[in-house]
């Protein structure tokens, strides 16, 4: 089962060990990035399983939550355990920053 977390602490949830994915289409990553994150684009997410871990915790961001919510709930659905979905996505991180 995934749960939302706010954006705006993403240090208590994001470690070393982390596999931590933005899902948001590439031409979007212009608008910056979170340092330590891989880009894995929503509509790929699918077809890109195999890079992740599915026993290792695995922290969703997107533009505004929307997309890493579907994301966090597919990542569900194929036997991810540990999902955490930034909720507000990079428009919290901005605006606590």
């Amino acid at each position: 089962m995934h749960s939302d977390h706010p954006a705006q602490d993403l240090e208590s949830v994001v470690d070393e060990n982390t596999q931590f994915i933005d899902v948001r289409p590439a031409v979007m990553l212009a608008d910056g990035v979170v340092e330590g994150t891989k880009s894995i684009p929503m509509d790929e997410l699918g077809d890109n399983l195999d890079q992740l871990d599915p026993a290792r915790r695995v922290v969703l961001v997107c533009h505004s939550g929307k997309s890493s919510k579907k994301a966090a709930k597919f990542l569900d659905k194929n036997g991810f355990a540990d999902v955490i979905n930034l909720e507000g996505g990079m428009l919290a991180l901005d605006k606590a920053n």
